[in-house]
């Protein structure tokens, strides 16, 4: 469990059987399906490397997405668990998707992203990326 409203950088490279990760606020499990933008667990993380973490899961990943609004750079390679992503996330710089390969829907929107390497993606099929 994390509560680390001030977290910047967050790395689970090479986490191979994290499956999920819960965010506390006090002593209350947060429902991250409900978090309004003020509210934010993750309000200063730009940095989230999941390198290798192959279970990870679309769900966890979206969960994770909503509480880091601001994210810059976002590194899923290797996070073979991961089959869609949709998301909106303006900031984003970067997004590393090699390996990812039962990743098969991939729509976002992403007003400042300037590199996406989808080598190994040979499962997507469907791709809609929003830049304006």
């Amino acid at each position: 469990a994390l509560c680390t409203p001030a977290l910047v950088s967050l790395s689970f490279s090479g986490c191979k059987s994290l499956k999920d990760i819960t965010f506390l606020e006090g002593e209350v499990e947060k429902d991250t399906a409900t978090t309004s933008e003020s509210s934010r667990l993750l309000p200063t993380l730009t940095d989230l490397n999941l390198f290798g973490c192959r279970n990870i899961e679309a769900e966890v990943l979206a969960h994770l997405l909503r509480e880091a609004p601001h994210l810059q750079h976002l590194n899923l390679n290797g996070c073979t668990g991961v089959t869609y992503l949709k998301t909106d996330l303006s900031d984003l710089a970067s997004l590393n998707l090699m390996g990812c390969s039962m990743l098969s829907v991939l729509h976002m929107r992403a007003l400042r992203l300037q590199t996406v390497p989808l080598s190994g993606c040979r499962s997507l099929r469907e791709l809609a990326l929003e830049f304006q």
